[in-house]
């Protein structure tokens, strides 16, 4: 009996030591798991840390862009809180490409911007500051307009030519208006582009920072073009304002020329002027008295239209209106203010020139043409090669236009022609423009006469043309 109680002691014994054997080694193993699960907790915590303040160093980086563009109602006083969230980013990289992005900007302020600070140091009020300045411009090219609409009646063809060139101004001052409000859109949409990026990888950050900064260069290159555009826009709008002050002048005390001979019945005068002083058919004059001293616009006796020119100091002219009680008689003086003896009108030539319709260039024989009578000056003009000789400005008058050039001729059209809708020079073909100084293709026989010396005549041109004795160019009948 004592037996059988030892061994189930000893048993009991066996059972507690198995157990205690078995609680120890369950105990070790739950430290050991307890220990990496703490581990592998503070990993995942330190990188969510990390991953969070990158992702607000992304943030503050979006609204210091959008506080620099003006979006967003994002106030640029707000930049400073944006760049205390950066730097707490720790993002190295970053941080410096914005200080660069911002210095940039302060300067592109302190250059442009008309504010003092604050909310106005945006590249959207920027760019609306350049709305307001074309309309401004727009505003005083109206004022111009309604004050030429009111000069005398013999001014009104030239006025309406200064007109539409404003008017066209105004259209190509729209047209680049048009180009920076697309170009604001493009600029806003890559905005928006950025921020939905916000959460890619770096590589794919670097990427549309690099198209954000394309963007911001070509901006900034259309922003020089339209600067230079609009600079020229008003370089010639204040020569035109010139030179129609100087139309308009009331009262001068200088005399054009003299009626040297009269024939009341036939309605014509002679007047001492002619085509060496670079006289135009359809030219008008105002008769004033021989013994006037002042001459004032509007109160001339009688009114003429240069129908011929005879000489090289000889015209003949119309009597489009007088005074039956005041006639007009030899010696009175004649006065215009729309033409300045000796004046050559300057002319820019573009294109394949063929005036005989050989296929041969008569691009110098044309230049001759125009130079070799006294009429204009040829200030522009391109060789086969596309080399441009001369330039076109504001006070180039007209724009002559061959065939279409071929090779590389074509580069100096195009460079040209873009100066032409710089200045809004008015195009016209060869033909017309031969037409409208008077030039024509016929053969004329003219005599010597003692008003007329051998070293005024003039040679025929090669393949049979003459200068017509009618227009400016000519000498005779």
């Amino acid at each position: 009996m004592a037996t059988r109680e030892n061994q189930g002691l000893f048993i009991a014994v066996i059972l507690l030591v198995l157990l205690s054997v078995v609680l120890a080694v369950s105990t070790f193993f739950g430290f050991a798991g307890m220990r990496e699960a703490a581990d592998q907790r503070d990993s995942y915590k330190t990188d969510y840390q990390r991953a969070t303040k990158e992702s607000n160093g992304y943030q503050a980086q979006a609204g210091i862009y959008m506080a620099m563009l003006g979006v967003e109602d994002i106030a640029v006083n707000e930049i400073e809180t944006y760049e205390s969230d950066l730097v707490a980013s720790n993002l190295t990289d970053m941080i410096n490409q914005t200080q660069r992005v911002k210095e940039t900007w302060n300067a592109d302020m302190a250059k442009l911007a008309s504010g003092e600070g604050g909310a106005d140091r945006t590249y959207r009020k920027l760019v609306e500051d350049f709305s307001n300045a074309i309309a401004d411009q727009h505003a005083n090219t109206t004022v111009l307009t309604n004050t030429v609409k009111e000069t005398e009646q013999k001014l009104e063809t030239e006025i309406t030519t200064k007109n539409k060139q404003l008017e066209e101004k105004d259209v190509q001052l729209a047209k680049a208006q048009t180009d920076l409000s697309s170009e604001q859109e493009r600029h806003e949409k890559t905005r928006i582009e950025l921020n939905q990026r916000l959460d890619d990888t770096q590589s794919q950050f670097e990427k549309v920072n690099r198209e954000l900064q394309d963007t911001e260069s070509d901006l900034a290159n259309k922003t020089a073009d339209f600067k230079r555009n609009l600079d020229a826009a008003k370089a010639t709008i204040i020569k035109k304002e010139s030179t129609i002050t100087s139309l308009t002048a009331k009262e001068t005390n200088v005399a054009d020329g003299q009626v040297v001979n009269v024939a009341p019945r036939l309605g014509k005068v002679t007047l001492n002027l002619g085509y060496d002083d670079n006289l135009q058919l359809k030219q008008t004059f105002a008769i004033y008295d021989q013994s006037a001293s002042k001459f004032k616009s509007g109160y001339g006796k009688a009114m003429i239209e240069v129908t011929r020119i005879l000489d090289a100091h000889l015209a003949e002219g119309r009597i489009t209106s007088q005074n039956i009680n005041n006639p007009i008689l030899t010696k009175d003086w004649v006065v215009t203010s729309t033409w300045d003896p000796g004046y050559s009108v300057p002319i820019a030539i573009a294109g394949f020139i063929d005036l005989d319709g050989d296929g041969r260039s008569d691009l110098q024989r044309l230049i001759s043409i125009v130079e070799g009578v006294g009429y204009g000056k040829v200030v522009a003009y391109h060789d086969d090669d596309g080399k441009v000789i001369g330039e076109i400005d504001e006070n180039t008058r007209f724009f002559v236009k061959g065939d279409d050039p071929l090779g590389n001729a074509v580069d100096g059209y195009r460079k040209l022609e873009q100066d032409r809708e710089r200045f809004q020079t008015r195009e016209i073909s060869v033909q017309e423009f031969l037409h409208e100084m008077g030039y024509r293709n016929e053969a004329r026989v003219r005599r010597f006469s003692e008003n007329l010396s051998e070293d005024r005549f003039k040679a025929r041109q090669p393949g049979g043309t003459q200068v017509d004795s009618g227009s400016p160019f000519g000498s005779g009948n």
